[in-house]
């Protein structure tokens, strides 16, 4: 009996494991299914010819094989899945119909949709959410945040854990002028160059998204929705420099390098980067402070006359101690499947007594 309903409940397992998986990957990465189809049955094989195998010879191995053959399968899926994860949406370069972007609303820069979001809206509203799964080639603020960053979401504020905005009160806290900083809205430091809203809040909106040096763009098709541009360009997550000169060099996801030039005064710098503890700086002889500014955005102070190349780069915090954790997994597993052949070794010289 206990046999059976071990056997019943190992191919459970793996039937459940299988149909989960290959439903998430059937459509877009149908080899993965495949691989993962041939892992299942090999292991169902091993089960048969090694575990359900009564001969005495087989005992220990039989034994080794009852421990690691659920977390190796788990195991196996892992890695086959490994090549495509993070991969759902990226490899969507052509979509079944493409939204023509405005050539009048200024592109370089992020982008930030208060238009919301609802079936019965026009289609364009849920066009422009689409931005912050990268489609169309647009950088969005757009859930840069729903409901992960505490500071962030008082300025952000959503209705939605789908990153829609809620437009009145994020407008209002984005267009507030920035505090130590002359003639800076929020709006430009999070490097926002242009932005969506519905044409029947621009009486109530429209005066604060001047004061922060936008104007009206252009206005929909269908008349539903109307968008401001301003006149900076944000090329690069530098969105705030006291020094003009300082460049960006190179920038990938985790990183960036900068080229900063002599000068006298201490220099400030802001990122439309969110801030999380574990950004260090590297490559300039003298101290940098890295900070959140505003307890939001990365933020760096360089001290007077020091100069060259600088690489603000990131790492999580906790990493430095969870990366411990799977070497510890393997060593204890080692140590379970030890324990476990010892007691086999002593239960069979107890029989032999």
């Amino acid at each position: 009996m206990n046999s059976l309903v071990r056997k019943n409940g190992f191919l459970s397992i793996v039937l459940v494991l299988f149909v989960v998986s290959a439903f998430r990957n059937i459509f877009e990465r149908p080899k993965v299914v495949l691989l993962e189809a041939g892992t299942s049955l090999l292991l169902v094989g091993l089960w048969f010819f090694c575990v359900e195998k009564r001969k005495p010879v087989d005992i220990a191995s039989s034994s080794w094989v009852k421990a690691a053959t659920v977390p190796a399968f788990c195991l196996a899926l892992m890695l086959a899945c490994m090549p495509s994860l993070g991969k759902v949406y990226l490899p969507v370069h052509t979509l079944p119909s493409h939204m023509a972007l405005p050539e009048n609303v200024n592109w370089d820069g992020n982008f930030a949709s208060f238009t919301g979001w609802a079936p019965e809206e026009p289609v364009e509203p849920g066009e422009l959410q689409s931005a912050l799964f990268g489609y169309y080639d647009i950088r969005s603020i757009n859930g840069s945040s729903p409901n992960g960053h505490k500071y962030l979401d008082q300025v952000l504020a959503y209705y939605s854990s789908h990153a829609v905005l809620q437009p009145e009160e994020s407008m209002a806290n984005l267009s507030q002028a920035v505090p130590g900083l002359e003639n800076v809205c929020w709006f430009n430091l999070f490097g926002v160059s242009s932005l969506a809203i519905r044409a029947d809040i621009q009486e109530d909106v429209g005066s604060g998204l001047e004061g922060c040096g936008y104007h009206p763009a252009q206005l929909s098709h269908d008349q539903s929705v109307l968008y401001y541009s301003s006149d900076q360009h944000y090329p690069t997550t530098l969105t705030y420099t006291t020094n003009p000169n300082v460049k960006v060099a190179r920038e990938t996801n985790d990183s960036v390098t900068l080229t900063v030039p002599e000068h006298t005064d201490p220099l400030k710098l802001v990122f439309s980067r969110v801030w999380w503890p574990g950004y260090v700086a590297h490559g300039l002889t003298c101290p940098v402070t890295i900070h959140g500014f505003g307890t939001m955005l990365l933020g760096a102070d360089i001290p007077a006359g020091c100069s060259g190349e600088l690489k603000v780069s990131y790492f999580p915090v906790t990493w430095a101690y969870t990366l411990y954790c799977p070497v510890l997994a393997v060593i204890g597993l080692g140590l379970l499947l030890l324990q476990i052949r010892r007691n086999q070794k002593l239960r069979r010289i107890l029989e032999d007594l």
